[in-house]
């Protein structure tokens, strides 16, 4: 492999979940449960955003609609089960033309503006929709198998899985083809969405059809295919990368937390399916956080009527995704790649997004003294690097980050040094308000 094979592969699993919703994205947890995974803990941060806009939200559907009935409803608020369907649908839904009328309607009144022409809804049984879920993502999934090896090297370096490059292409393609791991999915390509009606209860599948209808009318107003080329075209700009996913998926999470909210839908958490068993939780988060975070920033920023202009002009970095109040004229400084130690395997820039997923991915359950650490860390990054390096025995990554000042150094190594305590072969150094951190692990061929 070439130096570029691990920006490369993030860029491809970039473009390929902002088109999906993940199961994983879309769960919040009992009021009961212990722990709490990261993206629990920022779709909270998210929902409570969407209760403080729901009025606002509301008021701006009434606008739209005139105040009156609209397509799916009747004088009285009652369904019209004979409601004209706004959409084109191929196979069959567990709702009425009216229900789904009334989800087109709400999307709408979110984001300002009108489907232009009705959105086609492809709904399958969950064995027919797996089976074209392979067919679509089949490219994808062969480029990841052909670069697994950077990916098991990098997660094993860093402490986050053991798992060998095959057997790290296996779960990354079980819960790539599972309707358990993509739930629901838009392609700009065929200008569809495609669902498995038989996968999900009732409150969540209408979630979901709501998040991948929310697509559906961006498509009609931007070319999201042109984003995703875009994407593909620049895979060694992770942090810009990540900032388009997060405008995309955030605008659709937004929209499908406001909806459930205002129906009453509920998620609570779930015992993790078995095709998700095995994917290590390093892979996991970094999928849903630019969905979770993502939301967080487009209602930090108005909302979705209010952040079309964010498909041209996206978060440069994945801290401003994170925390949306960081200046956009924010300097981040530019850090030269580090040396290796030997034979490089891979470099890309490392940014707040990579940390915190590193910090917080041993598990999918992390207390919550880890996650506000963790959280803590990542705002005081002001810029990274990575090298990977490695032989037939052993790999080893190095990265430096640029912090904020003397105070995010200090936050920085504390949590950096508690990680380099747990294992040998990890080291850590600062120099001016850079931290050096060197992890090393024997190679699981």
């Amino acid at each position: 492999m070439t130096s570029g094979d691990r920006t490369r592969t993030a860029s491809r699993l970039a473009a390929l979940a902002f088109t999906v919703t993940l199961v994983a994205g879309a769960c919040a947890p009992d009021d009961d449960t212990v722990g709490e995974s990261m993206h629990e803990t920022v779709n909270e941060t998210a929902e409570a955003a969407a209760q403080q806009t729901t009025t606002t939200e509301a008021t701006t559907a009434a606008e739209t609609t005139g105040g009156a009935a609209t397509d799916g409803d009747a004088a009285d608020g009652t369904a019209d089960a004979d409601a004209e369907p706004r959409f084109d649908l191929d196979g069959e839904l567990p709702l009425t033309a009216a229900e789904v009328n009334d989800m087109l309607a709400f999307i709408e009144g979110q984001t300002g503006r009108e489907f232009l022409y009705k959105p086609r809804i492809v709904a399958q049984t969950r064995t027919d929709y797996e089976a074209a879920l392979e067919l679509h993502i089949g490219d994808q999934i062969t480029d990841f198998a052909s670069e697994a090896e950077s990916a098991a090297r990098l997660y094993q370096a860093l402490g986050l899985s053991d798992q060998s490059p095959q057997e790290l292409t296996e779960s990354v393609t079980a819960v790539m083809t599972s309707a358990d791991g993509i739930s629901g999915y838009y392609d700009p390509d065929t200008d569809a969405l495609y669902v498995p009606t038989d996968a999900l209860d009732d409150g969540m599948f209408r979630g979901l059809l709501v998040h991948e209808l929310a697509h559906a009318l961006d498509g009609q107003h931007v070319d999201l295919g042109r984003i995703i080329d875009d994407m593909a075209a620049s895979p060694e700009d992770a942090e810009l990368n990540f900032g388009r996913t997060a405008v995309v998926e955030g605008r659709a999470t937004a929209i499908q937390f406001a909806w459930m909210q205002e129906n009453g839908v509920l998620a609570t958490a779930a015992d993790l399916p078995a095709s998700l068993e095995a994917v290590p939780p390093a892979f996991l988060n970094a999928l849903t956080l630019p969905y979770n975070f993502g939301a967080g920033w487009v209602l930090a920023n108005g909302g979705p009527a209010e952040t079309w202009d964010a498909f041209e002009s996206p978060p440069t970095t994945s801290e401003m995704v994170l925390f949306p109040d960081t200046p956009a004229t924010e300097a981040v400084v530019e850090v030269a790649t580090p040396t290796a130690d030997g034979p490089v395997i891979d470099t890309a820039q490392w940014g707040a997004s990579s940390l915190l997923v590193w910090l917080l991915s041993e598990d999918l359950e992390p207390a919550q003294a880890e996650v506000m650490a963790g959280l803590a860390a990542a705002d005081g990054w002001a810029g990274g690097a990575m090298v990977l390096w490695g032989d037939d025995a052993e790999s080893c990554v190095r990265i430096v980050m640029a912090t904020d000042g003397p105070n995010d150094l200090a936050e920085m190594e504390a949590i950096l040094t508690d990680w380099a305590g747990e294992a040998e072969g990890r080291t850590v150094t600062t120099a001016g308000d850079e931290v050096t951190v060197t992890g090393c692990a024997p190679f699981q061929p």
